[in-house]
């Protein structure tokens, strides 16, 4: 009997285990398109060009958010420090590669635009 109730929790385990992954996923996902957009959004605004400004751009987001608040959780949440220090690792790598993919791309997909002649075409 106990077997089978074993069988039975080990199966509603990982079946809560599959959707918690799902929804950590889905919450990620999410978390880092609002991040993309915010970027590009100041990438737009501040008319960042070049790969020294997106990086300088992707150190400064690093700093202002993910490390202002993994502090926090450190101080007051007692977050272990090499916890702490992991994810603001990713954060770093996530936040540069994406102000440099967002900076550098559209410039060289600009590079190969056909120019467009004003000349207006008679009917």
């Amino acid at each position: 009997m106990d077997e089978a109730r074993c069988g039975v929790t080990s199966q509603l385990v990982n079946g809560c285990a599959a959707h918690a992954s799902r929804r950590l996923l889905t919450r990620h996902l999410k978390t880092c398109s609002l991040v993309t957009l915010f970027t590009t959004y100041l990438i737009i605004r501040l008319r960042i060009v070049g790969l020294k400004s997106a990086l300088s751009l992707g150190f400064l987001l690093w700093v202002g958010f993910p490390v202002v608040l993994l502090v926090g959780s450190v101080a007051s949440d007692k977050v272990p420090l090499a916890l702490a220090a992991i994810h603001g690792g990713d954060w770093l790598i996530k936040l540069l590669l994406m102000t440099v993919i967002l900076v550098v791309w559209p410039s060289k997909k600009e590079k190969h635009k056909v120019p467009v002649s004003n000349a207006r075409a008679e009917v």
